[in-house]
């Protein structure tokens, strides 16, 4: 059983294999929900690359002007991610 808050990171070298075992472990995790064994949840991976966007695309921002909160790509995820 993995009990995590957020997430799971893996680090390692190039071509170590890394992807393999992220999709491994979520397949294995997901066939025990659809089995009901050892009250796992479904698995849904997704993958961000944080460098590819700003911080205030990343996280989110409030605009100075209008005073309006525009939510970034982590809170649209993990929104998503509560409401499945």
């Amino acid at each position: 059983m993995i009990l995590v808050r957020h997430g799971l990171m893996v680090v390692g070298l190039p071509f170590a294999a890394k992807s393999t075992c992220i999709k491994v472990l979520a397949g294995a995790l997901t066939l025990l929900n659809e089995r009901g064994q050892m009250n796992e949840n479904k698995t849904e991976i997704t993958v961000l690359n944080p460098k590819s966007i700003s911080m205030k695309q990343l996280y989110g921002y409030n605009d100075e002007v209008s005073h309006e909160w525009t939510d970034g790509v982590l809170a649209v995820k993990f929104r998503n991610f509560a409401k499945a």
